[in-house]
């Protein structure tokens, strides 16, 4: 993404709308974020029938892809929900109507304007092999794109009456306050050594003006007149959304953290520690290490190893963070870090789908 040093066109704040695509990503596809397990499990057991089906049907819109449609497409930020769902009714055909048929397909189908999404039946059709649910909803955009909107708002307006309004109360600040935060600095450092820092799959390689992605995707995009937008998201993570449609704002949705998160493993981190514990005799002595604190001679004697290998294996767990080592008078005890490894399953799975 070429940023370049354009400050002004760099914003930065809060979209409940996009923080609901969040919510409702969550319940769609909960294998992305076993760190929400416990919220989509209390959401879930309280979702009534009938809005749970319509959210089954709408599903594609905020699944793998994430449709642009729940984004902001202009640079004001910080609007209430309703607001926000106003401005969804209210926008033009001509984005809405591609902008939908891209998520239901699940991929920019390169169609447009609204004539284009009506008069083609490749995409239809290409829906229709995906899924059923993908296909009826092309079908449904295609037959009456007045209803299909309505019946979206209608949804998500039950979304946040039913769940969604008392999860933004508690995010609305924490939200606000990463914001302003990344404001602060974009009006002290450059924009690309802002944006980089947001997530450690971006860097700038050096560049002057560009920002590199570490997405699967591959895409090549310059923030132009239309501006970039930086939006804060809790249930985002680990997922860094980001949208470059010409016709809008570009959009990076970047994980942030509540106050109570713990501190995550970056990839480098994650592979090191998953790296240390492969060698046998690490994962033996973190067998040892699990239950009690133990002495460096100790291990040796309880393990047939001599002190100096073990020291050498103590030290590659403590620099990968897992196990804490404390002394007590003229010894030494080590205890394995029980928190560390229970997070590393959750953060192996942010690292591949991040």
């Amino acid at each position: 993404m070429r940023v370049g040093e354009r400050r002004e066109r760099v914003h930065v704040g809060v979209s409940p709308l996009a923080e609901l695509m969040a919510c409702l990503h969550v319940l769609a596809e909960p294998d992305h974020h076993p760190e929400s397990r416990g919220w989509r499990g209390r959401i879930s057991a309280d979702l009534p029938d009938t809005l749970r089906s319509d959210l089954h049907r709408f599903t594609p819109l905020w699944a793998r892809f994430r449709s642009r449609l729940l984004l902001p497409v202009g640079t004001a930020l910080g609007r209430s929900i309703e607001e926000e769902l106003a401005a969804l009714s209210a926008m033009d055909d001509d984005l809405f109507v591609p902008f939908a048929a891209d998520a239901i397909r699940g991929r920019a189908v390169g169609l447009p304007d609204a004539a284009a999404v009506v008069g083609s039946r490749t995409w239809v059709t290409e829906s229709e092999r995906l899924s059923f649910t993908r296909g009826d909803l092309a079908h449904a955009l295609v037959e009456g794109r007045d209803r299909f909107r309505d019946d979206l708002v209608e949804v998500l307006e039950r979304c946040v009456a039913g769940f969604f309004g008392q999860d933004w109360e508690r995010a609305h600040p924490l939200l606000d306050a990463s914001a302003r935060a990344v404001a602060a600095r974009l009006r002290q450092e450059s924009p690309l050594d802002v944006i980089a820092s947001l997530t450690d799959i971006a860097s700038t390689r050096g560049s002057t003006d560009t920002v590199y992605i570490d997405k699967l995707q591959q895409d090549d995009c310059t923030v132009d007149h239309h501006g970039l937008l930086l939006i804060p998201s809790i249930r985002a993570r680990p997922h860094l959304i980001v949208k470059s449609d010409d016709r809008v704002p570009k959009i990076l949705h970047y994980p942030t953290r509540s106050i109570t998160d713990v501190e995550s493993a970056t990839q480098e981190q994650l592979r090191r520690r998953l790296l240390v514990l492969s060698e046998p005799n690490r994962w033996e002595l973190c067998r040892h290490l699990i239950n009690e604190s133990i002495t460096t001679t100790e291990l040796a004697a309880r393990t047939g190893s001599t002190k100096s290998a073990v020291s050498r294996h103590l030290k590659a767990l403590r620099d990968a963070g897992l196990i804490d080592s404390q002394k007590e008078g003229r010894q030494v005890f080590h205890r394995l870090n029980a928190a560390v490894i229970l997070r590393l399953g959750a953060e192996a799975l942010e690292g591949i789908i991040r």
